[in-house]
């Protein structure tokens, strides 16, 4: 039987690669070059988060130590023939000036490095005695820590699930007079660190999978599933294609739902690739808008028996907004097409699919799909999340998972944190007012529904300019009933130890406050994620919205849709090198002119807002 492959949107890793990545921060090599310090593209994201924050964890503070003289040390080391490529990333020059005299570093050349040395020495020995590790060296502690990620599995004979992962991490450490706690902890920071992306949508559609796995794979061999060996979840980000999932399998059967085809930027050739490794995709379980070109890729690699099957249940790009009552999710195409009505079905996962559907969809809100989103916004592993969640059995367990897992713990905390950051938001937030032209065809009609002043004042208008001035147009743009809002606001720095603000947590602290109809949650330049807030609004498409304001590969639902504006042919680079709360303002009206220009809209305002304006307004 060929290994089956889930595909996760979004960005993530285990705890064995949490161990990886300690190893290849131990061992990896940093370069000095022209007085910067470089590390390897492929774990620079954990050094940086190990060395650039103020770690509370035991663990993660002398592992700081050990790669603080490591990174101070290659000064005394240079690589002559060193050249950093599109493979290394230089670490912050201001960050590491602080790190290096919290440390009280020497700057004398024969003192630095003599301090470094003895450091190193001194940080193996503390660190070796938290794994209780038997020779506090770093080669003993490299071995160490390899004997942790061989004893939790490998392709071949199956890895442990993260639940049993941690447990047993936990057992050994402790059995063996380690801190056990501060290791565990220590590693879950750093797989909470590397959490990028994925929505409950997502993540009921590979739960479905995963379930669907371990009922049938017995089937198949006629012997009970072994995670890692038989199957497996892995993770796939927008834009950055399928090639990567090469370097990690070989001869496996891939199964992607809920990912936009048109997302995939050379989907034809990345399938292609995948095949050159003996790679198969199975399977595409799909929901959002598609274009033309994208169908007829899937069409012909379908043809030439490419890849195995496709279902795109969206609408085709410009084809209109599909009713509510015909829309599917992902995980409704993964329960309908593997699923429902078979020996398998239980109404758990008929319930799963329907809270997937209610929250993807927009339909209405639901406590417990709230709560599991709110899971994901706080960076719990999504691995775990669909582990765990496909060994439900009745609709009992979905409705105790949270006490079950202790995910209700975390949800709190989570919710606790963004209480105190929330208000940050406010420093950089802005407002599009725009209304919709009038037509030739329904200009008579609004004139007609105008009071009896406003009438009067435009036939005077009128007749004084000899017909030239038409104040019905005014009127309209500026009347409240016809008037939509949008919010956009900017996303505040924060640390990787803080819980992360998304546009979800961002819609439920300003909704309270005051109307809007849509928000733009901006990510800087990088990322501009768009929600409709107001359902009975029907003047903005998003997705159209995202292909045209960010790139053509951009988009998502009617109602949800993320765009990189910056990566627009037409956005003026030469005005906003970033985008922060100095300039938020002049972003705003970049915004809205494009509104302006794309869809026609008038702009009634489009400006940054002061800090709790709202309640301004309501005096």
């Amino acid at each position: 039987m060929r290994k089956k492959i889930f595909i996760i949107h979004g960005k993530a890793i285990s705890l064995q690669e949490a161990i990886k990545l300690v190893l290849d921060s131990i061992s990896g090599k940093v370069n000095y070059y022209n007085q910067k310090y470089y590390v390897m593209k492929n774990f620079s994201r954990a050094i940086r988060y190990i060395v650039y924050e103020n770690p509370t964890n035991l663990f993660i503070q002398q592992l700081e130590r050990i790669l603080i003289t490591k990174i101070l040390i290659s000064e005394f080391y240079i690589e002559s023939s060193f050249k950093p490529d599109e493979e290394w990333v230089a670490l912050s020059d201001f960050i590491l000036k602080n790190k290096f005299e919290s440390y009280e570093i020497k700057k004398d050349p024969k003192e630095r490095k003599q301090f470094c040395e003895s450091m190193f020495i001194k940080a193996c020995e503390d660190f070796a005695k938290i794994i209780c590790c038997p020779e506090p060296t770093k080669d003993g502690i490299y071995q160490y820590l390899q004997y942790f990620y061989d004893m939790l599995g490998n392709d071949t004979e199956g890895k442990y699930l993260e639940k049993d992962a941690e447990a047993v991490l936990r057992q050994v450490v402790a059995e063996n007079g380690g801190n056990a706690d501060a290791f565990v902890s220590g590693l879950r920071e750093i797989v909470r660190n590397a959490e990028v992306g994925g929505d409950l949508d997502t993540i009921a559609s590979n739960t479905l999978y995963g379930y669907w796995a371990i009922c049938s794979i017995p089937l198949e061999t006629g012997d009970q599933p072994i995670y890692g060996r038989d199957f497996e979840f892995d993770f796939m980000n927008y834009h950055d294609g399928m090639l990567h999932l090469n370097a990690r399998h070989q001869n496996c059967d891939f199964y992607i739902p809920d990912f936009p085809i048109d997302a995939i930027p050379k989907l034809k050739d990345d399938i292609e690739a995948l095949m050159q490794y003996g790679n198969y995709v199975v399977r595409f379980d799909d929901h959002h808008p598609y274009s033309k070109e994208s169908k007829e890729a899937l069409d012909e690699l379908l043809s030439a028996q490419k890849i195995g099957f496709y279902r795109l249940s969206g609408p085709m790009e410009g084809s209109g907004e599909q009713p509510k009552e015909i829309q599917k999710c992902g995980a409704d195409l993964v329960y309908e097409g593997m699923i429902k009505d078979t020996e398998i079905d239980s109404p758990v996962w008929n319930e799963l699919t329907r809270l997937a559907h209610m929250q993807d969809l927009h339909i209405q809100e639901e406590e417990m799909a709230i709560n599991l989103s709110k899971l994901i916004g706080s960076k719990h592993s999504k691995l775990d999340m669909v582990q765990q969640l496909m060994q439900m059995q009745t609709p009992d367990d979905l409705t105790n998972i949270l006490q079950i897992t202790g995910w209700g713990a975390e949800i709190k905390k989570y919710e606790d944190e963004l209480a105190q950051s929330c208000p940050r938001l406010e420093e950089g937030m802005g407002v599009i007012d725009y209304s919709l032209s009038l037509t030739p065809e329904n200009k008579e009609e609004y004139f007609n529904s105008m009071s009896a002043g406003k009438q009067k004042i435009t036939k005077i208008f009128k007749m004084l300019t000899f017909g030239l001035v038409d104040l019905t147009s005014f009127f309209h743009k500026y009347d409240k009933n016809n008037i939509h809002r949008i919010l956009l606001v900017l996303s505040p720095y924060q640390s990787s130890k803080e819980a992360k603000i998304n546009v979800a947590s961002t819609i439920h602290y300003f909704k309270p406050k005051f109307h809007f109809d849509y928000i733009f949650f901006c990510y800087g330049l990088s990322l501009m994620t768009t929600r409709k807030v107001n359902e009975n609004d029907k003047t903005l498409d998003l997705n159209e919205l995202a292909g045209k304001i960010g790139t053509d590969g951009d988009g998502g639902h009617a109602e949800a849709a993320t765009c990189k504006p910056s990566g627009n042919k037409f956005f003026p680079h030469h005005r906003f090198k970033r985008v922060n709360t100095t300039n938020f303002g002049d972003y705003v009206k970049y915004i809205a002119m494009r509104l302006a220009k794309d869809f026609k809209f008038q702009i009634v305002r489009a400006e940054k807002m002061p800090p709790k304006f709202y309640e301004k307004q309501k005096k």
